[in-house]
């Protein structure tokens, strides 16, 4: 993790000389890349919130959420021409000679750690905001649920805008590693079982269609690829299908299966 706490303190010393020493909310306007933590370490570092905007968004939308979350600042991996914001590209950020110590910031129960915004598909983006408590409570609740270890390896799949990609992103937290894989690109779908064998990928977060879609589109020899290597697989986000429950205990995997 010490190349991590590097790439994070450039970032951390860029949004300093930005902005200064206060608190404040910061968008986040990136790929589906380990970028994403780099930059979320670096934005806790500094006391200040992010707020993970989505590149799907419609250009309205991605105004609204700049307005309604009152960003100050957007850290990117392009050029931001949607608002007037000042942003930071993040490639250049690691270019920079630039070698400040940087003094950690501390959370409160009550500071707010992260946005989140709704897509707007029914009307306009709408901002729930996360406090350091809640996810503190997150972490721990899953601990308990899903525990990590020293040799976990934790996918981080599900995109940096939904909830649940929280229990991925902050996995590390108790141990273990995270491998970071978008899998809306089809070619990273399709390699999926061999990516979870090669990286020995033990927390797999999953939508029921998403997790039914698998086992409709993998050979058997693909499913047991992957259920050789997972430990828990933690289905989320829709109502529970219980065709997953038939297919997991007719083939007798060895994972947890959790209904979250």
């Amino acid at each position: 993790y010490s190349e991590v706490n590097i790439l994070s303190d450039y970032i951390a010393g860029e949004i300093l000389r930005r902005c200064g020493r206060h608190r404040m909310r910061i968008g986040l306007y990136l790929e589906h890349t380990p970028l994403i933590i780099i930059a979320i370490i670096a934005v806790l570092k500094t006391g200040c919130s992010y707020v993970p905007i989505s590149k799907k968004l419609l250009q309205n939308n991605k105004r609204t959420v700049v307005e309604e979350a009152q960003l100050e600042l957007i850290i990117s991996d392009e050029p931001w021409c949607y608002t007037q914001t000042d942003y930071i590209d993040i490639e250049n950020c690691f270019l920079s000679d630039c070698n400040d110590e940087i003094d950690y910031e501390s959370y409160n129960c009550d500071d707010e750690v992260y946005v989140l915004f709704t897509s707007g598909s029914t009307g306009v983006p709408k901002g729930c905001s996360v406090t350091y408590g809640n996810l503190e409570y997150i972490i721990s609740g899953l601990q308990k649920i899903c525990p990590v270890s020293d040799d976990s390896v934790y996918l981080f799949s599900t995109p940096y805008h939904f909830d649940v990609s929280t229990s991925e992103i902050y996995s590390w937290l108790a141990g273990g590693r995270i491998f970071v894989l978008d899998l809306m690109v089809m070619e990273n779908l399709k390699q999926f079982p061999q990516h979870v064998h090669n990286y020995h990928v033990s927390h797999f977060a999953s939508s029921p269609s998403g997790f039914l879609n698998m086992i409709n589109i993998f050979s058997e020899m693909e499913l047991e690829l992957i259920a050789s290597e997972l430990k828990y697989v933690m289905i989320a986000g829709e109502a529970f299908k219980k065709r997953i429950y038939d297919v997991w205990l007719a083939k007798h995997w060895g994972f947890n299966l959790l209904n979250l």
